[in-house]
């Protein structure tokens, strides 16, 4: 379908012809609400099954072969009558006739308005009564009536006085209301997490698409809970939820009308979506509701017709071919069940759809038309249209499910994207599959935390609900799990980055088991497993430390000098075995520890600069803050079994040029100084006491002077986080060798000698990566606003001269937006795709990247810079591998391996990996990607 179709009316407000009709131009931001459309609509009789609800369906099609015209039966004083509700003050009622024959029909009727039901009143009763307003048109000629009025009224009703049909197009009734901008940012403000629960026939018909002919009373809950539901969402920290009402099955979830294919219907007599909506709305999580466009007992579909079935669909489970029937849909049957759920259920602030364009096609039920339906019912409501060809032209919120392979999330400038997984229980999403287990928790928390990574991202994670109509308790401790590993990521990529000082240095371990030396834990490989596949087969990965079982097992490293060490992490193993690290010390000092962190009870010895870290109160990183000098460091067990590690790192974070700087801002208000932004303290929550604050004001800024002119590379800002982090918006950061004090805006933004950057909005951080020079930087917003800032981390440039790769010739695989090969042998370690410095191939087949250091080198160290602003599994899974001859990169990665003078497999899963390499001379790196998908770095560093 060629999008000109949607074209006109998304972007000019054009009309737009479809099956012979019309639709008004589109409803905007301003105009009057139609409270007509959001009314409950009934006549005196339906003729041919031209019922009430089709004058307020939209349409102001007034031919009645269009299918959008009312009609009665020939009858004494017909009428139909509109209930909007509440009582509304209402300023113009318009009507609509029918306009392609019977135009006597329209000659002589009332108008009625009242605050009480009319349907069962005479002409007369209705002429006389006080509490009535008549309007009579007689010898009327015009096909479309304008009536102004200035009252509160909750019944409209048109009437004819004599004998005959009534037959309307369209009764449009409005008032002081007007549409409000949709909340789309709002929204996302507040929902980064949210819970997408697939329950209806699927669950029970155990197919992806359940068969539509099933009889209801397959639907057969024993135990329907939406309480519980709702608390373990509440639980998983997850702020909203979207219900599947209805599936293309058409099985319906509440109490609807228009079919008696529904839950009310079923052995369990429920309205599902009624309480799914208490339940949510009692524990404070937003209930929202997916539609699904497509309904395969629609009975306007037309059953004879011999249309294509979709390509790449599984037609195995036996479907008719009634259910790819043409993707005809009746746009009325549609519109009265969206009615029932926008306006008898409470608010609804997000509605999915599914199967619109792509299967359910626009030219039977056209975007705009049933957009601004919805605009009118419930202003409010933000849509999400599933559709993969025209997401981003029909809908508020695209959905990544949707979007293009190797589309970024920062792409999306204007609207935000939902993520859709499959699921966190293995096998399907449509019900629960005990025997397939969980999901990997710390894979899970990954995409979690990429996707709030962007101001723009939601999370929506399917939960599997059984037939008995529960969630799995294991749900409850697996989302725990998540959390837990999403703040430990946010904790470890919001850090400073840090220089691993335990890299390739001395180590010793207690014993050792199956040649897995306690140098494992310092070669940069944080894997965590001890094989790997290649070609169908386990290859020895040898990655991990590991002891013998024994009692209080230990390792240890000399960092051979004294440090300063602001942090140790030890990574657990991921294949196995995950309980060894259960409850283990770590000590730091100056002298060999050549003792037991333990007593023989197990308790902690009494001693200075140790600390417990606990598995089970952690994820897969355990981390201790130190602060402190050390030259050697141990951990050791507590109790009888085996120490075993994937890596153990003493870091020693990048010197932050702002330690010593004294900051000033334009306001302080409630106690949020500037030099907070300095304090060293990452915490964006503004009650914790570590966020700036200043007042409401024209351009507010914020300044650090450095001391003395200093280079460079990253200035990073932390935003607050606890809330109102869209302050942080029109945002320009000026770098000067002279104090900024006293100068406007404008003065430092035409200053040739202020180097500046700007952007529209920060989201939870912003990195600028470049190479700089200057003593003075000033962050200022444009207009009137707050400035907040959790913290201004500025990174002293580092000593590049043994990088063998640095502005060396760099080639990829292929290139998309702009992410060359080279970006990663520029010297400059940018976290932030926006900065243009960040490499970026195409999701592909095994990505490569590869770097001609220009003749044969001595390699002992290749050091991956990962983006950290998303994305970070991009870098899991590679090979790096090293050759004499330029590798040929036409050949697949097997290939690749078996040519390789060395290879090792890595995952880069935090900001920075550092790979020990046993001083291998080449002249050709590659880097290469197991599988489809996106290869992406900051920097490479060879040495």
């Amino acid at each position: 379908m060629d999008l000109a179709f949607l074209k006109p009316i998304l972007l000019s407000g054009a009309m737009l012809l479809f099956a012979g009709g019309a639709i008004a131009s589109p409803a905007n931001t301003g105009d009057k609400r139609n409270y007509a459309l959001a009314g409950i609509a009934t006549q005196s009789s339906d003729y041919a099954s031209r019922t009430a609800e089709r004058a307020i369906d939209g349409r102001t099609d007034q031919n009645y072969n269009f299918d959008s015209v009312t009609h009665t039966n020939n009858e004494i004083e017909p009428w139909w009558q509109v209930d909007l509700r509440t009582s509304k003050n209402l300023k113009e009622i318009k009507i609509y006739f029918r306009n392609d024959c019977c135009e006597e029909r329209n000659s002589n009727f009332n108008v009625y308005l009242s605050n009480f039901d009319m349907s069962e009143m005479t002409v007369t009763e209705l002429n006389n009564h006080n509490g009535v307003r008549s309007i009579s048109y007689s010898d009327n000629t015009n096909d479309i009536v304008s009536q102004a009025v200035s009252e509160n009224y909750q019944y409209v009703m048109v009437k004819k006085p004599d004998n005959g049909y009534l037959s309307l197009a369209e009764v449009e009734i409005f008032g002081d209301e007007t549409l409000p901008p949709l909340p789309v940012k709002e929204f996302l403000d507040e929902h980064r997490y949210g819970a997408f629960l697939h329950y209806n026939m699927s669950t029970y018909d155990y197919r992806q698409w359940a068969d539509p002919f099933v009889p209801v009373s397959n639907f057969s809950p024993t135990n329907l809970d939406t309480r519980q539901w709702a608390n373990i969402v509440k639980e998983a920290g997850m702020t909203y939820a979207v219900l599947t009402a209805k599936h293309h099955d058409g099985f319906s979830l509440w109490d609807t009308k228009y079919t008696d294919h529904n839950s009310l219907n079923s052995p369990c007599d429920c309205d599902v979506v009624a309480e799914y909506m208490e339940s949510f709305r009692e524990v404070g999580v937003t209930p929202a509701i997916y539609f699904s466009i497509w309904d395969r007992r629609d009975p306007k579909i037309n059953t004879t017709s011999t249309a294509p079935r979709p390509e790449g669909v599984d037609t195995s489970n036996g479907l008719t071919v009634i259910n790819w029937t043409k993707r005809t849909q009746d746009p009325l049957f549609i519109k009265n069940q969206l009615r029932e759920l926008l306006t008898e259920y409470g608010e609804v602030p997000l509605l999915w759809f599914d199967a619109w364009g792509q299967i359910a096609s626009y030219d039977y039920v056209p975007y705009q038309d049933l957009r601004d339906f919805i605009r009118h019912i419930s202003p409010s409501t933000i849509i999400v249209n599933n559709d993969k060809e025209y997401s981003n032209d029909t809908a508020d919120l695209t959905s990544l499910e949707t979007l293009a392979d190797g589309l970024d999330p920062e792409f999306i400038h204007v609207k935000g994207f939902n993520t859709m997984y499959s699921g966190i229980s293995a096998g399907n999403w449509f019900s629960f599959n005990a025997s397939g287990g969980p999901k990997d928790p710390y894979f899970l928390a990954k995409i979690l935390y990429e996707t709030t990574l962007t101001p723009n991202g939601t999370f929506l994670l399917n939960l599997p609900i059984v037939q008995a109509g529960t969630m799995p308790e294991f749900i409850r401790e697996h989302m725990k799990d998540i959390n837990e590993i999403k703040d430990e990521l946010v904790f470890i990529n919001q850090k400073i980055p840090g220089n691993n000082i335990a890299f390739g240095k001395t180590t010793s371990q207690s014993s050792t088991f199956g040649g897995l030396v306690s140098n494992k834990a310092v070669d940069g490989d944080y894997s965590g497993e001890n094989q790997y596949l290649v070609n169908q087969e386990y290859v020895s990965r040898g990655s991990l430390q590991h002891t013998q079982t024994e009692d209080q097992p230990w390792w240890s490293v000399d960092l051979e000098s004294t440090h300063h060490v602001d942090e140790i992490r030890v990574w657990n193993r991921t294949d196995c075995c995950t309980d060894r690290l259960n409850k283990i010390a770590v000590h730091w000092s100056d002298s060999p520890i050549d003792y037991s962190l333990w007593d023989s009870t197990g308790n902690l010895q009494a001693i200075e600069n140790i600390a417990l870290l606990d598995k089970s109160e952690s994820g897969r990183v355990l981390s201790s803050r130190v602060n402190g000098n050390a030259r050697y460091v141990k951990v050791q067990s507590a109790d009888y079994g085996v120490l075993n590690t994937a890596e153990i790192e003493v870091l020693q974070y990048s010197r932050n040029l702002t330690v010593n700087g004294t900051a000033t801002q334009s306001s302080t208000q409630y106690g949020g100084s500037a030099q907070r932004a300095i304090d060293q303290n990452v915490d964006g929550n503004y009650h914790n006491g570590s966020v700036t604050h200043t007042a409401n004001e024209l351009n507010p800024w914020w300044e650090i002077d450095l001391g003395a002119q200093e280079a460079f590379t990253n200035i990073t800002l932390l935003n607050r986080t606890d809330c109102c982090f869209r302050r942080l918006q029109d945002v320009y950061v000026f770098v000067s060798d002279t104090s900024m004090q006293g100068k406007t805006l404008e003065q430092l933004k035409n200053d040739p000698n202020i180097t500046q950057y700007s952007r529209d909005a920060v989201g939870k951080s912003w990195n600028i990566s470049s190479i700089l020079n200057g003593r003075y930087i000033r962050v200022q917003i444009e207009g009137q606003g707050i400035l907040s800032l959790a913290e201004v981390i500025v990174l002293k440039a580092p000593d590049v001269s043994n990088n063998l790769a640095l502005n060396q010739n760099a080639s990829q695989s292929s290139t998309l937006v702009g992410g060359y090969a080279e970006k990663a042998v520029d010297g400059v370690v940018g976290k932030y795709f926006g900065t243009g410095t960040i490499t970026h191939t195409q999701s592909e087949a095994e990505p490569w990247w590869s770097v001609d250091l220009g003749n044969t080198q001595a390699i002992n160290k290749i050091t991956i810079h990962s983006r950290t602003d998303c994305c970070l599994t991009r870098t899991n899974d590679v090979y790096i591998m090293l050759y004499d001859d330029l590798p040929d990169t036409t050949a697949s990665l097997s290939q690749n391996i078996n040519a390789s003078k060395h290879v090792i497999k890595v995952n880069v899963i935090s900001d920075v990996a550092e790979v020990l390499i046993p001083t291998v001379s080449a002249r050709h790196v590659l880097i290469r990607k197991e599988n489809t998908g996106v290869l992406s770095f900051a920097e490479v560093e060879i040495e």
